[in-house]
């Protein structure tokens, strides 16, 4: 399939890659479908702690999923797990006050980046940021744009008219103590230091007064791009600042995440437990449990003895290094650095199946179509197989 109406790399790689040839296998011997299934039916069926990681899928792959964890006693957590409990941890422990992609487009007057500069979604500048049209007569070109952090790349936030973004550079792990100054000075508090992890005290004066003076400010981060101890703490101080701002002010929150399916795990898992990912059921109803039941740290404690890992969105996610049993539904072109017991190549929502997802915000479930026609099934039809073998 050609790509010919957008620039964005991750729409040319996924619609753009042609399909291949995959089968189903069983320790590494070509077998049928139906064959493929039993075995992993009676790999799980086996199994006293299974583990379901990867959760790459669609909504209804998700649902079935997590049916099958709960007929099991497994765990269930997203590939994406550490960076999604660094936001769940901070709105766990003290709320936040978030926005919309739609609200960004159409309202916010000045955006500020927090550890990230959104590299990673390559058309959020050309979609939210430098938009045009909007609503409410705002002229997006005459945003304004502050980037927070270290080595990021700030070029996608030079406006139309040539005006460039604030840079204030400070380390990764420091950004939440440059967040609590802001939020101390928007307070009104008395600031006794010079400078904070190295940003001076009057450069952080300048943007307190920017930041009173938006009529919709944002703040954007990334928890993915907050790879270090404890930074749910940093989040956290994000969503003080907006909770602080919005006082006087109107400020919303954004993190840019929920990739590979996460935003629809979180989603699936939260109305059909009450909790968000890193759920097992093991007593027989859902714990959670956001440190524990961590897939790192259940492989490498050994405290799983089968695991379940679904990769259908993209090749790029291998399953994590184990010597236990492991069953796969993988994209076709997933290679694998290790043979597992049981490989199922399984159809990609939006390209090969129609579906939903939820968007990276979590406020709309974005509908899938079909776009070509595959042999391959989908997570959903494979899970209820196995699932069905199973009662």
């Amino acid at each position: 399939m050609r790509v010919t109406s957008t620039d964005c790399p991750k729409a040319a790689a996924g619609f753009g890659a042609a399909p291949v040839p995959a089968f189903p296998s069983v320790a590494g011997r070509p077998t049928t479908l139906e064959a493929a299934i039993t075995a992993a039916a009676e790999s799980l069926g086996q199994a006293r702690a299974p583990l379901y990681a990867g959760l790459a899928c669609d909504l209804e792959g998700m649902r079935a999923v997590l049916a099958l964890a709960e007929r099991t006693g497994g765990i269930v957590d997203h590939l994406h797990g550490d960076a999604l409990t660094r936001n769940l941890l901070a709105l766990q422990d003290s709320g936040w006050m978030m926005t919309t992609l739609a609200e960004v487009r159409n309202r916010a007057d000045l955006i500020v980046f927090v550890g990230t500069d959104a590299s990673a979604y390559p058309r959020f500048y050309e979609r939210c940021v430098w938009n045009q049209p909007s609503l409410f007569g705002l002229d997006c070109a005459k945003r304004e744009l502050v980037f927070i952090g270290a080595t990021l790349d700030t070029r996608a936030g030079i406006a139309p008219d040539g005006r460039r973004p604030t840079q204030i550079r400070c380390e990764q792990r420091r950004l939440g103590e440059v967040i609590g100054a802001l939020r101390a000075l928007v307070a009104g508090q008395r600031l006794d230091a010079d400078n904070v992890a190295g940003v001076k005290r009057r450069v952080l004066g300048r943007l307190v007064e920017r930041l009173r003076a938006a009529r919709y400010g944002v703040v954007v981060w990334a928890p993915a791009e907050l790879a270090y101890p404890h930074a749910e703490l940093t989040v956290e101080a994000v969503c003080a600042l907006v909770r602080t701002l919005n006082e006087t002010t109107r400020f919303g929150g954004l993190a840019l995440g929920g990739d590979d399916g996460g935003a629809t795990a979180i989603n699936v898992c939260a109305w059909q437990t009450g909790y968000p990912i890193r759920v097992g059921f093991g007593p027989g109803y859902p714990v959670y449990e956001p440190t524990l039941h961590a897939s790192a740290r259940l492989l490498a404690g050994a405290a799983v003895d089968r695991v379940l890992w679904v990769a259908a969105l993209s090749p790029r996610h291998q399953p994590p290094p184990t010597r236990v049993p492991l069953v796969v539904l993988g994209h076709p072109r997933l290679r694998l650095a290790r043979r597992p017991a049981v490989f199922i190549p399984v159809a990609t929502p939006g390209l090969d199946h129609a579906g939903q997802l939820f968007r990276c915000d979590a406020m709309v479930a974005l509908p899938l179509t079909r776009l070509r026609a595959s042999p391959l099934p989908a997570v959903a039809t494979v899970v209820q197989a196995i699932h069905r073998h199973l009662e």
